[in-house]
């Protein structure tokens, strides 16, 4: 790896990680219990070094219920608002100092297609007060093998290699079992 592509990897890291603490810190200051997603969770769980999994934006899950709390504290806390999602699924906020996206889910993928409601993400997910700037809700191993499966088919065409080499990670750092995942 030449300097400049490990330099914007360590960028990537700092800034990624900033933005998901004062996201974090804004969301649980009002009350709002919050699950990481994808990147910043692939990060702490399946790759050593958290600079060799670069993440695009910031996401996260929150229940319905609880989705204008969470807007009204990220946009004090200085996350600007700019993109609802056609499907009313995600809401993204650019962090106004770092400019990196956070995108609050309350949806993961729509209704039609498959049952994951948040309320069962949560239920099953684990309380973490460790991995974290502040204690969230981390997803259970199946259905984070199960979420990124599906995610890597819809977007694979834009980034196949790298979505399916999280799908691979997951499956050997968790020791997902293939027969139970099915």
């Amino acid at each position: 790896m030449s300097r400049r592509d490990l330099f914007a990897r360590l960028a990537n890291h700092a800034a990624s990680e900033a933005v998901l603490r004062d996201a974090l810190i804004a969301l649980r200051g009002v009350g709002v219990e919050v699950m990481p997603l994808k990147g910043v969770l692939l990060r702490r769980l399946v790759y050593d070094d958290p600079a060799e999994r670069p993440v695009g934006d910031v996401d996260l899950l929150v229940r319905g219920r609880d989705v204008r709390r969470a807007h009204e504290a990220l946009d004090a806390a200085g996350f600007e608002p700019i993109f609802l999602e056609p499907m009313e699924r995600e809401r993204s906020f650019r962090h106004r100092r770092l400019g990196l996206l956070v995108d609050l889910h309350w949806q993961l993928f729509y209704e039609d297609y498959f049952d994951f409601d948040a309320e069962g993400l949560f239920a099953r997910a684990r309380w973490d007060e460790s991995s974290f700037p502040t204690a969230v809700w981390r997803m259970s191993p199946l259905d984070l093998y199960a979420h990124v499966l599906v995610h890597a088919g819809f977007t694979a065409w834009v980034q196949p290699a790298p979505r399916l080499y999280d799908v691979a990670r997951i499956a050997a750092r968790l020791r997902i079992d293939p027969a139970a995942a099915a």
